[in-house]
């Protein structure tokens, strides 16, 4: 989160006089929760001049993140067939070269005892909203068919 807001560099230290130092945690060990560090703004979309502001302040990558983080969340919601939330993490972002974007998404037990993980990518000219917006319901359909049906029994 704090990196997408700028906060930190590619040094290990968080801007700040002095420093502050800090270890990432590799998503590979852990994801963050889906949207995490996207600071979103909304408005009446019949206001003109408020829009145009936010225009000027959106970000691109923040927005092909935070979309496809979202539709992989609503999707394992809306398709999962038990009564109780669990833990769903996903992380989209770009490739280091910046030629693709990398979808990592995870569902797993409250216990943490049975983790899922999907991953999906889009060539980086080719990643829009419509296709964040797509390739994080099909993650989302993924993660939840391989889930099944029992997957939370006992949880919720």
């Amino acid at each position: 989160g704090v990196k997408r807001l700028g906060i930190i560099d590619d040094v290990k230290s968080v801007k700040h006089d002095p420093p502050y130092f800090y270890n990432p945690i590799p998503i590979e060990t852990m994801l963050p929760g889906c949207g995490q560090g996207v600071v979103a703004i909304t408005c009446r979309s019949d206001n003109t001049d408020v829009l145009s502001l936010l225009q000027e302040v959106d970000d691109h990558e923040a927005r092909i993140a935070a979309t496809t983080e979202r539709a992989f969340l609503d999707t394992v919601q809306k398709l999962s067939p038990w009564d109780g939330r669990p833990p769903v993490a996903g992380f989209m972002r770009p490739s280091e070269k910046s030629t693709e974007w990398l979808f990592n998404g995870l569902l797993a037990t409250p216990d943490g005892a049975q983790v899922l993980r999907v991953q999906d990518s889009c060539e980086a000219k080719r990643c829009n909203e419509e296709m964040a917006q797509h390739l994080g319901q099909i993650a989302g359909e993924q993660v939840v068919k391989m889930a099944g049906d029992g997957f939370l029994d006992g949880f919720f």
